[in-house]
């Protein structure tokens, strides 16, 4: 038990990898930001937290650092639809707390 614990994160992030899916969605809010605990210098902990009507919580770490997130985020603009490209097995695992990796995204119209 205690091995899926250390594994199975594992597993997912990998598939999210190679496994990708898009899928549409309706931004309600993005916000960047550097995770308690990070350091000051370039951190590859830079992050853009995506939240959406139709499908969840999405998290694009992808090319985002300090000089950047503020303004990705900008661009996801509230109301608006986008395009995301998604790993699809932590999509599947939504139910279970986990956060799709975003790899790209395109306004939608």
């Amino acid at each position: 038990m205690t091995s899926m614990i250390w594994v199975g994160p594992l597993i997912v992030r990998i598939t999210d990898k190679s496994h990708h899916v898009t899928i549409d969605c309706t931004v309600t809010d993005a916000v960047g930001e550097r995770p308690a605990g990070s350091t000051r210098s370039r951190s590859p902990h830079d992050r853009v937290i995506i939240q959406t009507a139709e499908c969840g919580k999405l998290l694009l770490k992808q090319g985002i650092n300090e000089s950047n997130r503020d303004a990705v985020a900008a661009e996801l603009v509230e109301g608006k639809r986008f395009s995301f490209e998604v790993g699809g097995a932590s999509l599947k695992l939504q139910w279970a707390k986990m956060t799709p990796p975003v790899w790209s995204y395109q306004k939608i119209g």
